[in-house]
């Protein structure tokens, strides 16, 4: 325990509570930990748990801020840095996930889970060498991890070393044939390369383990659409939007698709809309404004070169 201050609090009731957490009760847990803090508000342990305890329920802002007073409270804490990256990453405050995982490392917990929150944080910053070193030091800990061999050939295949991705998609599917997004990074790789009739079965199994994973419904679009079934794509596509909305990359898929099928005038309102959700992206900006042309929307085309220029 860390608790910073002599506390009202026994182990034994601390305890107790963590076990019901552990259990899996995590309303009831969560009252004793309020309970605990309205006895002793600076009981860091408490703080710490019932943060653990919101995130856990999607309250991670909640979390976030139970955390920090934590590690307020006890600034040498590790696991209390890990926790609140966790939090951040939920939150989508990568630059924070990776301060809390670098300063929990430096503390000691050299931890696989950290390690791995630490890469996750970095690709999703677009630094995918650091993730990938990331990847390799929590693979070092534990090579077995299938998803850490996962989001390491994610980490390759952005810097397009397609074939070492290629190799560690595989190991993750041979470590654990049924992780859904081991199985859908493969597909999609597989498709890069060119080969979509041994990516389709990869993608097919990876939206039948996790239905609610959009996107699996993304990679078995591109691998229908690569094999020409169009309609069965245009599924997949708008079951991916529909379990993230703001799926850009499905907005964009939808539309190409539906130019395709002869229907370039549907396709406009979802290449717009993926714009909008990534405004920075030159190649949506570039397929909106060749699709405004085709329909002379010429102002429309030129707002989005003159969009292109600036970033450029």
């Amino acid at each position: 325990l860390f608790r910073s201050v002599v506390s009202t609090i026994s182990r034994e009731e601390f305890t107790g509570a963590v076990r019901l957490h552990q259990s899996g009760q995590l309303a009831a847990a969560t009252r004793l930990y309020e309970s605990f803090l309205d006895r002793d508000a600076t009981h860091a342990d408490a703080l710490h748990m019932l943060g653990l305890a919101h995130h856990q329920q999607g309250r991670s802002d909640l979390a976030a801020e139970l955390i920090g007073q934590a590690v307020a409270l006890c600034p040498r804490a590790a696991v209390f840095r890990a926790t609140l990256a966790e939090a951040y990453r939920a939150l989508g405050q990568y630059e924070r996930v990776v301060e809390c995982c670098r300063v929990a490392l430096e503390l000691g917990l050299n931890d696989p889970g950290v390690l791995n929150n630490l890469g996750l944080a970095l690709h999703s910053l677009g630094r995918h060498g650091e993730a990938s070193e990331a990847f390799r030091a929590a693979l070092a800990l534990r090579p077995v991890d299938a998803m850490a061999h996962t989001n390491l050939g994610a980490a390759l295949r952005a810097r397009d070393e397609k074939f070492q991705a290629l190799d560690h998609f595989r190991l993750a599917v041979a470590i654990d044939p049924k992780l859904a997004p081991a199985r859908s990074n493969l597909g999609q790789l597989l498709l890069d390369l060119g080969e979509a009739d041994q990516a389709l079965p990869h993608c097919q199994q990876a939206v039948l383990l996790q239905p609610n994973l959009p996107e699996a419904h993304n990679n078995l679009g591109n691998a229908l659409r690569a094999l020409g079934h169009l309609s069965e794509a245009r599924m997949c596509y708008g079951e991916a939007i529909r379990l993230w909305p703001e799926m850009a990359p499905a907005h964009v898929n939808l539309a190409q698709t539906l130019q395709q099928e002869g229907h370039s005038d549907e396709a406009l309102p979802w290449l717009r809309r993926a714009t909008e959700l990534e405004p920075n992206s030159l190649v949506f900006l570039a397929l909106l404004a060749e699709a405004a042309v085709d329909h002379e929307l010429f102002e429309e085309a030129i707002v989005c070169y003159q969009r292109m220029l600036d970033l450029d």
